[in-house]
């Protein structure tokens, strides 16, 4: 069953995908206050034990985000 995600939540999948060196210049690229609601995003979506079809739902919506030129 797809989970409905938020917008930090979503980066926060984004960012653990990454993962080591990578996830962590993603998380750079936000303002202090926006790293601080991913890290706790991290935590909730750690929790969340999401399903691949969530998962790749986030990465879609991402490549689709990527593929039409949008920023974050």
């Amino acid at each position: 069953m797809r989970k409905k995600l938020n917008g930090a939540q979503k980066i926060a999948v984004l960012v653990a995908v990454c993962g080591g060196e990578t996830g962590a210049r993603l998380l750079k690229t936000f303002e202090a206050d926006e790293q601080a609601q991913i890290e706790q995003a991290m935590l909730e979506v750690d929790r969340l034990k999401l399903d691949d079809e969530s998962l790749k739902a986030v990465l879609e919506e991402f490549q689709k985000l990527l593929q039409n030129g949008a920023t974050a």
